[in-house]
């Protein structure tokens, strides 16, 4: 800041960016009784992670605090003490020390660029994040983010995704496992945290984030999409620009601007599209709108409603411009529903060998396979691998008529009366009852004529059924005795067998190993047809 007075064009630079950002700010203090989002931004933040996010969010109808050292401008250079020249630093309206109470607020977003690396040096942004994650609020990690949940230590444990160099940048927490396990996707989501890894990432996270918000009890997200022309015959800065193609475009508001007579007169040898005219409130635009260009574009456009913005600060505009755009706009189409031909049944616990294997080679067979589990959600194999389960056994997946089941085998803790010299805790019976649905449920799909392929102890557990009654099957080594007690199981083991063609529509293997020998009784002409998605 000390060069400030010493340079015209930045100082004018800060004061446009400030005129600009600070109302925005200033409204989550007036307590609107919109949902309030706090987000943290240090020195040398990336731009692009902050202003869309921000702009999206505001235009959505959040209202934003934001938090740094302290209140004023946060400087986008990390290597610099002077202002932006083209007004791109950022405005933060609190001190992160002036955040005692997280209560008002729905979530967290923490930017990334160099600003996660500042802020994980200071305590009162190690306490925010811990306080956010401590109430299970919904925490939006962007980027290099994910370095200040490994320093706050809320990553360890959970599923997270952020900037490939953080391995580099801090070796020691990533190999202790601070950071959680890394997933090298767009958007991860594990409980409340929801993270992305670099700026390109931020529209599909914006767009899980706010849908978690909706479920949290914030905004619900727009649903309809709409196209319309600005007419900005003056706008206060490129932030505004921005503000209006970033923020519009997340919230499914697709803008055309047009800010001179020169842009008026090439729109109109283009073909564009409106569903709504938005004119700013001064001069300049209106000119624009009176003008025989705009009158002409009206006509070529089918005379589509004109809205005039009202006086407000920037972000106030782009809010009213996605909310009139609601009225005034098309139904986002719907989803169509996805069919699944395969289903991996998991488990807590579930062989994290063969659920890689297995799901390669059924994409490889042309299956459309969907992990299945007790909750929906991350679920972590025997040795530690994540799997996505999108489904759960009372909430089934959209199926095709006939279904491929693998049950995969693994080790979980399960409720057993007989254990030696040792009590079970209370919650085991829950897992019991967890355990029962889950062999049921697979049990109906192969009883409905599905296919079944079983693996280890899941040729065991999953085969209490009578419709299993005297049928051979390969398992683990380990448990040839459980059958003849018949404690678990009605079928019976297959001795000195790798794989093992059960029945017609029933296929069991050892484990992870006895894979090959499995293809080779799925290639089989036995099996070709029932393999046939």
């Amino acid at each position: 800041m000390k060069h400030l007075l010493n340079n015209p064009r930045a100082a004018a630079g800060l004061l446009l960016a400030a005129a600009l950002l600070v109302p925005a700010a200033a409204k989550a203090e007036e307590e609107t009784g919109a949902p309030r989002l706090l987000f943290l931004v240090a020195h040398g933040f990336n731009r692009m992670e902050h202003f869309e996010s921000l702009y999206s969010f505001s235009a959505m109808g959040y209202d934003v605090d934001v938090a740094s050292f302290e209140a004023g401008t946060v400087l986008l250079d990390p290597n610099n003490e002077t202002p932006d020249r083209q007004g791109r630093d950022a405005h933060a309206n609190l001190a992160m020390r002036d955040v005692r109470d997280i209560g008002p607020y729905l979530g967290l977003v923490i930017p990334g660029g160099y600003s996660p690396g500042n802020l994980e040096k200071d305590a009162e942004a190690l306490r925010i994040v811990r306080a956010f994650d401590a109430a299970e609020k919904p925490i939006g990690s962007i980027c290099h983010a994910a370095r200040l949940l490994a320093r706050a230590g809320v990553a360890a444990g959970r599923m997270v995704t952020g900037w490939n160099e953080i391995a580099s940048e801090i070796p020691d927490p990533w190999i202790r496992g601070e950071l959680g396990t890394y997933i090298d996707q767009a958007v991860v989501i594990d409980g409340h945290l929801i993270s992305c890894r670099y700026p390109d990432d931020v529209r599909p996270w914006f767009h899980a984030f706010a849908e978690h918000l909706a479920g949290r009890g914030g905004i619900k997200p727009p649903r309809k999409s709409a196209d319309a022309v600005f007419l900005a015959g003056h706008m206060e800065s490129g932030h505004q620009r921005q503000m209006t193609t970033l923020g519009g475009r997340n919230n499914h508001l697709h803008p055309t601007i047009i800010h001179s007579p020169e842009t008026l007169a090439s729109n109109l040898e283009r073909e564009i599209s409106a569903d709504i005219v938005f004119v700013f409130p001064n001069e300049a635009s209106e000119a624009l709108l009176a003008s025989t260009d705009g009158q002409t574009l009206l006509a070529a456009l089918g005379q589509p409603p004109v809205h005039r913005l009202a006086p407000n600060d920037s972000f106030l505009q782009l809010r009213e411009a996605v909310a009139v755009a609601q009225e005034v706009g098309h139904p986002l189409p719907e989803r169509e529903p996805v069919t699944h031909d395969a289903v991996i049944a998991l488990s807590p616990g579930f062989d994290d060998r063969v659920v890689p294997a297995m799901e390669a080679y059924l994409r490889h067979l042309g299956f459309n396979p969907v992990h299945i589990s007790h909750e929906r959600g991350w679920v972590r194999g025997l040795k530690g691998l994540p799997v996505h389960a999108s489904a759960t056994y009372t909430d089934p997946p959209l199926l095709a008529d006939r279904i491929l089941v693998v049950a995969p085998g693994g080790l979980w803790p399960r409720e057993d009366p007989n254990v030696r010299q040792a009590e079970q805790p209370e919650w085991i019976a829950r897992q019991g009852e967890r355990d029962a649905r889950r062999a049921a449920w697979i049990t109906d799909r192969y009883k409905e004529g599905g296919v079944l392929i079983t693996f280890g102890f899941d040729s065991l557990h999953v085969t209490g059924d009578p419709v299993f009654e005297g049928i051979a099957l390969a398992a683990s080594e380990q448990i040839p005795w459980a059958f003849i007690w018949r404690r678990h199981s009605v079928a019976r083991y297959a001795e000195n067998v790798n794989a093992l063609r059960s029945g017609e529509r029933l296929y069991s293997a050892r484990g992870f190993e006895a894979i090959p020998e499995l293809m080779r009784l799925l290639e089989e002409p036995a099996a070709s047809a029932l393999l046939r998605p």
